[in-house]
């Protein structure tokens, strides 16, 4: 019955947290307090935000009533969910909608302390049976399965995000980027208010743009009189008026943004205004095909990309340097320790492949051992192309030329290449990411299957990683998964 009830949950999830969604930026962390005195529990959350202002961290709370059964008369008490994380400035915004989401949850969850203390037994419980182990996941996954699916965090978050920030529904939002204007791309800020655009624009006539040339504020759309919703109705931002929309999203450029006004649960296009002259900073940025990002208070909390959702600034995904602080990591650097790796020629034979490569690329390191037989293997199924092995460091044009071809590089330690487009197979044994696509879902899921399936074989202890290059030079550096791990 002490108060150290929570402490074994709050750790649990930390840990799960960090180990499913792979390569989070800055340190999170969760509390859980309670107690009946509600203006004691208010007191301190009150002074745990305080004290993250202070320390320019993310604190979310959710203070609620909860029951304890645990006792005969079923008393009510408070309960109160803290969520922590300490991450750049660029990444606040979204780690706010994040927390406020986690806690939520939790409160919804956790609506008696004996939830809690149950959950915490299970998820202390050790077994190597099987069927105790099957219990121990189906009441963990009851209670915060949900948290640890990432399809379902992420819908939730998108909800959340759009709700909160008032801007339309993601089926318009993804319909209007896929829109296309003489065949090219979308790429325009819209910008979103309850006042009319002479207002939002403060009134101010002209703005100096340079020496020579003044600019506009705003360009105001002729609408007809003061009816314009009734008259218009083509500018009403809906599925019905796609054409007409990303015909006037054409319009802006990249000094001017177009403002859509708020009318009840609709929105109407009003005209062009400049982006210095706008005090609102929550807006739609959108940036190509089928892809936008939405924007509060001037921070990024989602994007829109080919179909999927995430959270922006949140993981080393969209950090185009975060992949060498994951070479760093020391958790990585025990793994590399019982083989001889080159880290500095590793790095930079990432770094030649990121200039090297058009429309991104991926690359397989392994230990000496497994590559001699997973080459051979996978040669043999006429999976990959068998090079004589060369420094990469030292062919720079060789390797612009062999990594533009389908397939994955394969290399070791070292930094020799011994193959090149190899298509990756294997049983599936890792969970994949929804929100990526199929060359890194089918990479993170090769690279544990064949450390699985050559160390069953050979009762020996082989490791590799992968690194995968995109378009926009983002690297994201694979590791492999291990029972257990």
């Amino acid at each position: 019955m002490g108060k150290n009830i929570g402490i074994k949950l709050c750790d649990y999830l930390k840990g799960q947290l960090g180990e499913q969604y792979s390569g989070l930026r800055g340190k999170i962390n969760f509390s859980f307090t309670y107690g009946k005195e509600e203006k004691k529990l208010k007191e301190k959350m009150n002074r745990n935000v305080q004290e993250c202002d202070k320390e320019n961290k993310v604190c979310r709370c959710s203070l609620y009533e909860i029951q304890d059964s645990r006792l005969d008369d079923e008393n009510r008490v408070y309960g109160c969910w803290t969520f922590q994380g300490e991450v750049p400035n660029e990444a606040r915004e979204a780690w706010g909608y994040l927390g406020d989401l986690l806690v939520r949850t939790l409160s919804d969850k956790f609506k008696d302390l004996l939830y809690l203390e149950e959950a915490e037994k299970e998820i202390g419980t050790e077994s190597s049976k099987e069927d105790d182990a099957g219990k121990q996941k189906a009441v963990v996954r009851h209670f915060v399965g949900d948290l640890l699916d990432e399809k379902w965090l992420m819908d939730c978050y998108t909800k959340e995000v759009l709700q909160e920030c008032r801007f339309p529904e993601r089926k318009l939002l993804a319909h209007i980027s896929a829109q296309l204007y003489e065949k090219r791309p979308l790429k325009a800020k819209l910008y979103f208010s309850d006042k009319p655009l002479k207002e939002v624009a403060l009134e101010i006539d002209k703005i100096k743009k340079d020496e020579e040339e003044r600019a506009v504020s705003y360009i105001k759309l002729e609408t007809g009189g003061e009816d314009a919703a009734s008259k218009m109705p083509e500018y009403e931002l809906n599925m019905d008026n796609l054409r007409t929309i990303r015909k006037l999203l054409e319009m802006p450029g990249e000094r001017y943004g177009f403002l859509a006004v708020r009318d009840g649960d609709k929105y109407r296009m009003e005209g062009l205004i400049h982006n210095d002259v706008i005090e609102e900073k929550s807006y739609i940025q959108f940036e190509g095909y089928m892809r936008w990002c939405a924007v509060s208070k001037g921070n990024e909390v989602l994007q829109y990309k080919d179909g999927n959702y995430n959270v922006p600034k949140t993981t080393q995904d969209n950090d185009k340097e975060g992949w060498k602080g994951d070479i760093e990591n020391p958790k990585n650097q025990e793994a590399f320790k019982n083989f001889s790796c080159d880290m500095e020629t590793i790095k930079d034979v990432i770094e030649i492949l990121i200039k090297s490569s058009q429309h991104g690329t991926s690359i397989i390191f392994m230990d000496d051992a497994l590559l001699e037989e997973e080459v051979k293997r996978l040669w043999e199924f006429k999976r990959a192309y068998r090079v004589e092995e060369f420094f990469m460091i030292h062919s720079v044009e060789a390797v612009k030329g062999i990594a533009g071809i389908d397939g994955a590089l394969i290399a070791d330690f070292k930094g020799y290449c011994h193959a090149a487009g190899a298509i990756l197979d294997g049983e599936m044994i890792s969970a994949g990411r929804s929100d990526r696509g199929a060359r890194y879902n089918s990479i993170a899921n090769y690279v544990s299957w064949v450390l699985k399936k050559w160390e069953k074989e050979k009762g020996e202890k082989y490791f590799c990683f992968a690194a995968i290059i995109s378009e926009d030079e983002m690297v994201n550096l694979i590791f492999p998964k291990r029972d257990g791990s």
